[in-house]
C-alpha cells in the first residue's frame, strides 16, 4: 500500500484524475507489481542560443516510483538521447526508436536487480505509464497531426484550427504501439496534454497584450 500511495502521489502530479484511476485499474489488475518500475518519458525542444538558429532536441526517463519530491532530482532523470542541430530532425523516430526498442526488449525479457540489503536478485517488469511533451513535441508519440489540423490538440476542446491540405490526422504508426499492451497504458490514455504550455503562454501573451508590451511588427502599434 505504501507503494501504491507513492506512484499514486506521484502520477497526480504528472498526469490528470482520469490518469489516477487509469493507474489504478492496471494495479488492481495486477499487470504492476510490488517490484516493477513505473516510467514516464518526455520530450522536448530547445534553442541554445537566443539570437542564432541552434535548434536541439532531448528525451529523458522518469521513474514514477520515487516520491514527487525526488523524482525530479538530476540524479534521478535518466537521458534518453540528445538530437544536436542545427535544424529539426527530419526522422526523429529513428532517435526515438533506440530506447524504445530497449524498453520493449526488458518488457519481454525483465530487468534482473540485485538488491544488496537483502542480498537477493529479483526480476523487475518495466511498465510504461506516459508519453510527456509540449504541442509540437507530443506529435512524434501520438502519430497526429499536431496543432496545425482541424482538431489540433485532439481533446475534443472545441477549438478548431486550420487543417492543412493533404492532412488527415494521422500522419505515421506509433512506436509505443510496439510495446507490451500489458506493459503499458494503452493509447489515447497515455498521452498526456500540454497544460503547461498553454498556461505559461496565455499568460505571457494576454499579460503583454494588456499593458502594450506585445511584440509585434513594426508596422502595428501596440496600444491598438
Amino acid at each position: 500500500m505504501q507503494h501504491l500511495r507513492s506512484v499514486t502521489c506521484a502520477i497526480n502530479h504528472a498526469g490528470t484524475r482520469e490518469s489516477c484511476l487509469d493507474y489504478l485499474a492496471t494495479v488492481l489488475a495486477n499487470d504492476i507489481k510490488q517490484n516493477d518500475i513505473v516510467l514516464m518519458v518526455l520530450l522536448d525542444g530547445a534553442q541554445l542560443y537566443e539570437s542564432k538558429q541552434s535548434d536541439c532536441w532531448m528525451y529523458v526517463w522518469i521513474i514514477l516510483n520515487l516520491s514527487p519530491d525526488k523524482q525530479y532530482w538530476r540524479v534521478h532523470v535518466w537521458p534518453g538521447d540528445f538530437i544536436p542541430g542545427l535544424n529539426k530532425p527530419k526522422n526523429l523516430d529513428s532517435f526515438l526508436f533506440v530506447s524504445m526498442h530497449h524498453l520493449a526488449a526488458l518488457q519481454k525479457n525483465g530487468l534482473m536487480i540485485w538488491d544488496a540489503s537483502r542480498n537477493t536478485v529479483f526480476t523487475s517488469d518495466l511498465y510504461f505509464l506516459f508519453t510527456s511533451a509540449d504541442g509540437f513535441g507530443l506529435i512524434y508519440w501520438d502519430g497526429m497531426v499536431g496543432h496545425s489540423g482541424k482538431n489540433g490538440c485532439h481533446l475534443y476542446c472545441g477549438v478548431r484550427g486550420r487543417h492543412g491540405a493533404g492532412e488527415t490526422g494521422i500522419t505515421k504508426p506509433l512506436l509505443i504501439l510496439s510495446l507490451s499492451p500489458s506493459q503499458s497504458l494503452s493509447v489515447p490514455y497515455c498521452m498526456t496534454p500540454d497544460i503547461i504550455h498553454l498556461v505559461g503562454n496565455l499568460s505571457d501573451l494576454l499579460l503583454s497584450l494588456w499593458h502594450t508590451t506585445i511584440d509585434c511588427a513594426t508596422a502595428d502599434n501596440p496600444a491598438t
